[in-house]
């Protein structure tokens, strides 16, 4: 279908817009005008109504630059259609010439993001500059300027923290005695040591609570390691019961008072054993 001009002034007008912002930056923007054009050059009546659709959908992807080549894919969502289902859509406005040319465009990409333009021949393209943006679109004067500066996002963010945030080990311990863990396992003290190690063997928590409150964790912690020594079959019963009874190192291990950092004079007790078989008659509920 083609049109007879009467006229070679394009029927848009592509309004490039320089807004000034602070410090004489400028942000851009573009407007799409109606010339007169529209209708004095015979485009409307030419323009058929299966045109029509399709030729606001292509207009309405001007972007701040002042182009207008949307993909097919873009157009499809844009429509609620399927992608396959566009150059149908389109085809109307692309069998539509004027000024000798197609009213749109495909454009074919290497990338496979095909997608249209309007015709270089219907737009025109002019420039503005806008000093006052505010004035322009309102006839009235900017406000004045805030008595108050506002805060930034560091500032908003560091006083949302302080009110609503807390502690990381705060929250990480709730979390810990949700999943029914005792948070003082993670603890790096001695007394964290003693509590993951006994808890590891299989001694109850209330059976730890108990024995880290008369004895300290420095007689747990030898008393587990002189364990693999000993050659207990119940290791969780028999590491409790020596915490309480104070047993003695195993034969041939010196004891604690006698170990020197500086004399590490130790026996080879690699293959000494002791056994006892006297324990307390500890018995653990462990349903």
């Amino acid at each position: 279908m083609n049109s007879t001009p009467s006229t070679t002034t394009p029927p848009f007008i592509i309004e490039h817009r320089q807004v000034e912002q602070e410090k004489r930056n400028f942000v851009p923007e573009a407007k799409l005008l109606l010339a007169p054009a529209l209708r004095t050059s015979g485009l409307l009546t030419e323009l058929p109504d299966t045109a029509a659709r399709p030729l606001l959908t292509l207009l309405s992807f001007l972007t701040p630059n002042g182009d207008i080549h949307p993909t097919i894919h873009e157009i499809a969502e844009a429509l609620g259609i399927a992608a396959g289902s566009v150059r149908d859509f389109m085809e109307p406005l692309t069998q539509l010439h004027w000024q000798g040319a197609p009213l749109a465009i495909p454009l074919l990409r290497e990338s496979g993001m095909d997608g249209y333009m309007l015709s270089p021949k219907a737009a025109v393209h002019v420039h503005k500059l806008v000093l006052d943006a505010h004035l322009e679109a309102t006839m009235e004067p900017a406000p004045e300027p805030l008595g108050y500066v506002p805060a930034g996002r560091e500032a908003i963010v560091a006083a949302s923290r302080a009110k609503y945030a807390r502690p990381r080990a705060e929250v990480e311990r709730e979390i810990e005695e949700a999943l029914g863990h005792d948070p003082r396992e993670a603890d790096t003290t001695p007394e964290g040591e003693a509590r993951r190690r006994l808890y590891s063997l299989g001694v109850p928590r209330d059976e730890i609570e108990s024995l880290l409150t008369e004895h300290s964790a420095q007689e747990a912690l030898q008393q587990l390691d002189w364990l693999p020594l000993r050659g207990a079959k119940s290791p969780a019963r028999f590491v409790v019961a020596a915490v309480r009874g104070h047993y003695e190192p195993p034969a041939g291990y010196p004891s604690p008072e006698l170990a020197s950092a500086d004399d590490p004079s130790l026996v080879d007790v690699a293959t000494t054993v002791e056994v006892s078989e006297d324990l307390p008659d500890i018995r653990w509920d462990l349903q």
